[in-house]
């Protein structure tokens, strides 16, 4: 474990090995943490998806040019210790293949993340790089949890993500059994935070989304 820290005149960032992850984002301004603090079920924070989003098929294998291959959940950086600095005003995270890596991924690969501190947020860039001589296939993808809750005298249920702008898309329905996924025309505008849709969904995939903007509300306070 070697934990990074950068903060400017009102956000604090704490980041931290396995998978680079961000582990605190906090408000000065607010006296707020916004992440999600791993205590309600789920270990993770943020992580990082890649080479793979999801688990591969049943049985967490794959195969490559006739050679069996296996990794665990979203891949491989989540669980690996990625080489840390801080540089300037930024943290920036680097984790290269290796011989472990090339035993459940057969692709060599350069994988960078930073993280910037704006006034108000945080910018988190990535670069993946192919340093090998064949084409490398992956998937990548982002994994961010925030905190809802602050105190007793808030519930979930007063929480919604409003998106914006506000447009048609298709809502991803899996099934249980693993048969073919079923899409359905959704309106993205404001989704109402509720148990019942995840009991129901499990996970909420969006399709064909013109939103470039998600923003967490507490009742009508931006969060």
């Amino acid at each position: 474990m070697n934990p990074l820290k950068i903060e400017n005149e009102r956000m604090l960032l704490r980041t931290d090995n396995p998978g680079a992850q961000m582990i605190s984002l906090f408000d000065k301004k607010a006296g707020r943490e916004l992440l999600y603090q791993a205590d309600q079920g789920w270990s993770g924070r943020n992580p990082s998806l890649f080479p793979t989003i999801g688990k591969t098929w049943k049985n967490g294998e794959y195969e490559i040019e006739g050679k069996t291959y296996a990794m665990k959940n979203h891949g491989l950086v989540r669980y690996e210790n990625l080489d840390g600095s801080i540089q300037d005003d930024r943290i920036v995270y680097v984790l290269d293949s290796n011989g472990e890596t090339l035993k459940k991924y057969p692709f060599d690969f350069h994988f960078e993340l930073i993280y910037t501190l704006l006034e108000n947020g945080v910018r988190v860039q990535y670069a993946i790089t192919n340093t090998g001589d064949k084409t490398m296939p992956f998937s990548f993808g982002l994994h961010p949890a925030f905190k809802t809750v602050q105190n007793a005298d808030e519930v979930f249920e007063d929480f919604s993500i409003s998106f914006e702008p506000k447009s048609m898309a298709d809502q991803i329905v899996f099934f249980p059994d693993l048969s073919p996924v079923k899409r359905v025309p959704v309106i993205l505008d404001t989704w109402k935070c509720n148990h019942e849709d995840m009991d129901q969904y499990a996970t909420l995939v969006f399709d064909q989304i013109e939103a470039r903007e998600a923003t967490l509300f507490y009742k009508d306070e931006q969060r």
